[in-house]
């Protein structure tokens, strides 16, 4: 792992808590964005597979615990969203804000189905067309509005990261000649 994709893990992170608590006390509950599954896709965008996908499990781990929902129902899904991304990048323009919006979609698309059919599978169902009007499209097109937005803020603060640490193998004391 790179400290560019260590620092953006770092940052989503430590953002998710907040960004659930903005959800709670801000963001109406149907039909208002998931912005964990957008850094999710962002960290997905930013890093490799086999680094977003952990991260983006770790995430809804987060996600699951803060909401009281059923324990890793989110973490998968979001971990496959973030992957998803991941994978994604290499086959569109990833520097095109239309291609992180696509992704956007498609991964919010699968993480909200995977949840559905995880929470399904427990005995938890929730109506095909609520999910379908009040979760899944809204969260959707949520998703592709943010995710530009929030991969920018996510980024800078990542560089803000490790601009304070030094890099590896420098103990910050050398001075430029």
């Amino acid at each position: 792992m790179s400290r560019r994709e260590g620092s953006i893990i770092a940052v989503a992170v430590l953002l998710a808590p907040l960004a659930k608590m903005v959800e709670f006390a801000a963001i109406p509950a149907i039909g208002g964005p998931d912005i964990l599954v957008c850094l999710a896709i962002c960290v997905g965008w930013s890093c490799d597979v086999w680094n977003a996908l952990p991260a983006g499990f770790a995430l809804g781990l987060i996600e699951d615990i803060v909401t009281g929902r059923a324990l890793g129902s989110r973490a998968v899904s979001l971990a496959l969203a973030a992957a998803l991304a991941a994978g994604m990048k290499r086959v569109v323009n990833p520097d095109s804000l239309s291609s992180k919006a696509l992704a956007a979609l498609c991964g919010t698309t699968l993480a909200d189905c995977v949840t559905w059919g995880i929470l399904a599978s427990m005995g938890i169902h929730i109506a095909t067309t609520h999910f379908l009007r009040g979760i899944l499209v809204p969260s959707a097109l949520w998703a592709a509005a943010l995710v530009g937005p929030l991969e920018f803020t996510v980024k800078r603060l990542a560089s803000a990261v490790q601009s304070v640490w030094p890099a590896p193998g420098r103990t910050g004391r050398e001075t430029a000649l």
